[in-house]
């Protein structure tokens, strides 16, 4: 006689051990329990992140922010007259008042020369360090006769009189000489202006380091031009943080920067156009931008807001623990994941 032999579906002994739904309960647990220590650990890094920032802030804040050039450029008041009607005291009626406003018209230079190397070095705040820098720059180039006509003016409103220069810097304390400008011989002293700081077209400055303006003190455009140009050349040596970069004022501008420092990034709306800049000994950039390269001209009766067109170089500590540490935490989600996945399969 044959037996059947029925089953029941219900494990027998040992088989709940060998459910799949223990098994993915025990090793979710055994995988939050060993990602608490990983958080912690993630924790701490972004906390010694955050010492290390205000330790890198007292350091700029000592040695001089990261620099920023806009200029020079050249600065011309103008006249503006306006009608009004005003009742004559003695004989009680309406007369014609003649009053006259004082405005400012800003003009680029023909061509901008940037000349100068680049010393980095690493500074140490306790534990922490970056990258600064000293710079030693030759900036040379032209004014030719402004074309006021582009802003709708005469010769009969310009106080050609009364010109001055302007370079704006968003880095005036780690200047380490003072800047003199040398306009076809004649030299004058730039001064820190806080009070005549042009506005942007928005009125907004990316930040308030953008607000620093050296300007020179007043000359006669008309007595210096020679050959219908005035032809001007400044040394700026400063102390800086990181990054150097310049906006592309002139019609021409060119910037040469050699240094010894080996990691570098180069970014911004322009890049070096020589294929050798880095080198074993450093870098040696050359920037060359046109008038046609770029979507803004060279008259204003507003300084523009040009700080999308800024380029230049970055000084760069590749040995960076925190970003490294930072890194191998994330990857401990995938060791621990991985582990255990295998450990299921």
């Amino acid at each position: 006689m044959n037996e059947q032999i029925q089953t029941t579906g219900k494990p027998g002994k040992g088989g709940f051990r060998q459910s799949t739904t223990l098994k993915m309960i025990v090793i979710g647990a055994l995988i939050l329990v060993l990602l608490i220590p990983l958080i912690f650990i993630q924790n701490l890094i972004a906390e010694r992140a955050r010492t290390r920032q205000i330790a890198v802030k007292e350091i700029f804040d000592n040695w001089g922010e990261n620099i920023k050039l806009y200029g020079p450029i050249l600065k011309l008041p103008y006249t503006i007259e306006h009608e009004s009607l005003e009742k004559d005291a003695k004989t009680g009626k309406m007369k014609s008042i003649i009053n006259k406003e004082i405005q400012y018209a800003y003009f680029f230079p023909e061509s901008l020369n940037v000349d100068g190397s680049i010393n980095g070095e690493n500074k140490k705040r306790g534990i922490y360090e970056t990258v600064v820098y000293h710079i030693d720059t030759k900036i040379n180039g032209s004014f030719t006769y402004p074309d006021i006509n582009k802003l709708e003016l005469n010769e009969a409103q310009m106080l050609w009189h009364k010109a001055q220069i302007i370079l704006r810097s968003s880095n005036v304390k780690g200047i380490t000489e003072h800047i003199k400008i040398n306009l076809n011989g004649d030299v004058l002293e730039l001064t820190t202006d806080f009070k005549d700081a042009p506005k942007s077209y928005d009125g907004n400055f990316e930040s308030n380091y953008e607000s620093f303006n050296l300007i020179s003190n007043t000359f006669d455009f008309k007595s210096l031009v020679k050959d219908s140009s005035i032809n001007f050349s400044l040394n700026f040596n400063a102390n800086g943080s990181e990054k150097f970069e310049i906006i592309p004022v002139g019609k021409q501008t060119s910037m040469n920067l050699k240094s010894s420092w080996k990691d570098t990034n180069f970014f911004g709306e322009y890049l070096p156009q020589n294929p050798d800049k880095v080198n074993k000994n450093g870098f040696n950039a050359h920037w060359s931008v046109l008038e046609m390269n770029r979507p803004f001209g060279q008259e204003f009766q507003l300084i523009p807001n040009l700080y999308d067109y800024y380029f230049g170089v970055e000084l760069i500590n590749t040995i960076d623990g925190y970003q490294q540490n930072e890194r191998s935490a994330k990857y401990g989600y995938l060791v621990i994941s991985l582990t255990f996945l295998l450990f299921f399969l």
